[in-house]
């Protein structure tokens, strides 16, 4: 069963106007979906969604999954990455997949679509 839930958004002046945040849990592990059906506006070169529930308090382990995005009003071609860290309720957003070294354009639209697991 899936349960949606109002996530927190950073990296915004404006939210998307449409946003659907749901989760799951099995086992321990809760998978997390995110879709941004629209762009926000960007005043930030991160972003960053709560999650619904903590992370586990894993030493040294993020968690990574793989997903859509687009940046200053343009799809990008690539993947986009969201990464938990361990203990963490917040999942960072990157434009691709070399994470903290590509940063979103800190203007114009911006939004990221992805599905992804954790332990909790």
């Amino acid at each position: 069963t899936s349960f949606a839930y109002t996530a927190t958004l950073t990296g915004f002046s404006a939210n998307p106007a449409t946003i659907y945040t749901s989760y799951s849990l099995v086992g321990g592990v809760c998978t997390v979906s995110i879709r941004m059906n629209s762009n926000g506006t960007s005043d930030s070169t991160s972003m960053t969604v709560s999650a619904p529930i903590a992370s586990g308090a894993l030493t040294n382990q993020n968690h990574r999954g793989v997903g859509s995005g687009v940046d200053n009003g343009v799809a990008l071609t690539g993947a986009s990455m969201v990464i938990i860290s361990a203990a963490s309720s917040s999942i960072l957003c990157f434009k691709d997949m070399s994470g903290g070294s590509s940063a979103w354009t800190a203007s114009g639209g911006k939004s990221i679509s992805a599905q992804f697991q954790y332990p909790i």
